[in-house]
């Protein structure tokens, strides 16, 4: 869509975006999707990579103008389906253009987002990112998770960096390693370095797994500068 001047994706309030193909195990294969210049998603779900068994890269990269994503949930990275192997990434394909994050109803909803917080049940290590660095932001965000894993041999590491703009966020949560088949490191990054950044809640680096690991592990890390 990167040549389109704008587009309005409407899947309705069950629909769901999904970058990457569901069915994909093993190797699997990289999707990218690139928005139009000015564009509206919206949708239950927007998954980037997160209901993919493929080991590969599933970016999405936002418009150039103005993007507004209308979402009950946003997952990228490992997400919700079981044996999710892929990485996610969602940013800007450009150095301009901005982004407003609402629930599925718009006005002042609120949507959930998590980066990699998922079920993967293997040895991969699988990554969620979420850059808006030097984009303006506007973001209404419910729960906000950052870095979970409930089983698998492998590490987890999530991202979110923001530095123009508004997050406000009802609830964070960062590196929640749980259950007791996981047995690798769940790293989280919380870059936030400028604009206006408002939290009810924050939990951080939760270890409940019952599992013994040397490699084993939640760790959190807020790094707060230019603001």
């Amino acid at each position: 869509m990167s040549d389109l001047a704008s587009a309005d994706i409407d899947l309705g309030s069950s629909g769901t975006l999904r970058v990457g193909f569901a069915g994909n195990s093993g190797g699997g294969a990289a999707s990218t999707l690139i928005l139009a210049d000015t564009s509206t998603v919206t949708a239950a779900t927007i998954s980037v990579g997160a209901h993919t068994g493929g080991v590969a890269m599933q970016r999405l990269h936002l418009g150039s103008i103005e993007n507004t994503l209308n979402a009950n949930t946003i997952l990228v990275g490992p997400g919700d389906y079981t044996g999710t192997r892929s990485s996610g990434t969602l940013d800007f394909g450009t150095s301009s253009g901005s982004v407003t994050i609402r629930g599925a109803a718009g006005g002042s909803s609120r949507a959930d987002l998590q980066i990699a917080n998922g079920t993967t049940g293997t040895s991969g290590s699988p990554t969620g990112t979420v850059d808006f660095l030097d984009h303006g932001a506007d973001l209404l965000i419910d729960d906000l998770i950052i870095g979970g894993r409930d089983r698998g041999s492998g590490g987890t590491t999530a991202t979110l960096s923001f530095n123009q703009g508004s997050l406000d966020v009802t609830s964070l949560t960062m590196s929640n390693r749980k259950g007791s088949n996981v047995s690798g490191q769940v790293t989280s990054i919380l870059n936030l370095e400028g604009g206006t950044a408002t939290f009810g809640a924050i939990a951080m680096g939760l270890n409940s797994s019952s599992a013994t690991s040397a490699n084993g592990g939640a760790t959190a890390t807020i790094n707060v500068s230019g603001g």
